[in-house]
């Protein structure tokens, strides 16, 4: 009896021709049906021991990510053994000679409090960081993104909330530029 899978069905191929050479009803065709079932839990069992098998995998692998994880979060950096007072001055004197701070990921401070979790504590708790701000209006609204209200100045209204947060109180110089055709100045974007 061959006992290959029939590509029709699915079934095997001696299930497959037998069956349809019986009469349904019958003491045999109930057999063949029987044969059927055993085989089709069978196949369930296995598949659900390899699908058991295969978590039993995924979930020692996300264990042992978490623990690596773990591991690196406590190690110690030999750069945030330096004390917080001389890290201070060296964020100052990363900014802008000319004090005008543009708010870019990749310049001082934004870029500073992106390095690691101790940096961005040091960089947010230092008020002169945050001093100043320089803007130019036409470049950040374009690519500012939709924060819910709609407005194209939502993401510049945001920006200058977390500069001014961040300033905790201290004096702020903000300029802000635009290009001779830009018309789009909102009356109340300092309010």
């Amino acid at each position: 009896m061959s006992t290959g899978i029939c590509r029709k069905c699915e079934f095997l191929e001696d299930e497959l021709h037998m069956a349809a050479n019986v009469p349904r009803g019958t003491a045999q065709w109930r057999d063949l049906q029987r044969t059927r079932l055993k085989h089709t839990k069978a196949s369930i069992r296995t598949l659900q021991a390899h699908f058991d098998a295969l978590q039993a995998r995924l979930d020692a692998l996300d264990s042992e990510r978490c623990q690596l994880e773990e591991t690196l979060d406590s190690f110690v950096y030999p750069i945030e053994s330096i004390p917080v007072e001389i890290v201070s001055q060296i964020f100052l004197n990363c900014l802008p000679a000319n004090g005008r701070v543009r708010p870019f990921i990749f310049s001082a401070p934004v870029s500073l409090a992106q390095i690691s979790r101790h940096w961005r504590e040091i960089a947010v708790s230092i008020p002169h960081l945050w001093r100043s701000i320089d803007l130019e209006l036409g470049n950040l609204i374009s690519c500012g993104e939709d924060v819910g209200d709609g407005s194209p100045y939502a993401h510049v209204c945001g920006l200058l909330k977390t500069w001014f947060r961040r300033t905790n109180g201290h004096p702020l110089s903000i300029t802000l530029r635009c290009h001779a055709d830009f018309d789009l100045m909102p009356p109340n974007i300092l309010s």
